[in-house]
């Protein structure tokens, strides 16, 4: 294989998936919905759409602090007859946490509990650090309070998540 075509398969490979190195504005609920029917689109049947497909996409979009594209991220998985868990309610909780939407947490914790999921202390801190993320230091504490009162107990990383 010359130079030439070498450079030519790259070039094709980088336009060819140009569109998912693109910053996508995921700030409503269509553009979110967009996003989400391409990425499932494009997997061409490179296994299947499951609870670590959606896991590794609200993961991305906690990264990016996009409480709102988790959130969807969720809603999809839910019309995909995938039901959440604790992991998938922390990880969407971590998205609000990180966007600073503590009110958005609170509705995702809400909806946990009236769906039956039992939260673990990564829940609890996480519920802990979406408060620190929005100044809400009485009602970190009064997480960690509700963490003592449902039996789960506080670690370091709860304590320490009110103190930074």
């Amino acid at each position: 294989m010359s130079k030439g075509s070498t450079r030519g398969f790259q070039s094709k490979s980088k336009q060819q998936f140009a569109h998912h190195n693109k910053r996508i504005p995921l700030n409503d609920k269509s553009s979110v919905d967009k996003w989400l029917h391409t990425l499932i689109a494009d997997r061409g049947g490179s296994g299947p759409v499951d609870k670590a497909f959606f896991h590794s996409l609200i993961h991305s979009c906690a990264k990016a602090g996009n409480s709102r594209a988790a959130s969807a991220c969720i809603e999809w998985m839910l019309t995909s007859g995938i039901q959440p868990t604790t992991v998938t309610i922390n990880l969407v909780i971590d998205a609000c946490a990180k966007a600073g939407s503590l009110s958005l947490a609170t509705r995702w914790w809400d909806w946990a509990i009236k769906e039956g999921l039992e939260p673990n202390s990564i829940t609890y801190n996480t519920m802990i650090h979406a408060c620190a993320q929005a100044r809400e230091v009485s009602k970190a504490e009064w997480w960690i309070q509700k963490m003592v009162d449902d039996g789960c107990s506080p670690c370091i990383v709860s304590f320490s998540t009110v103190i930074d």
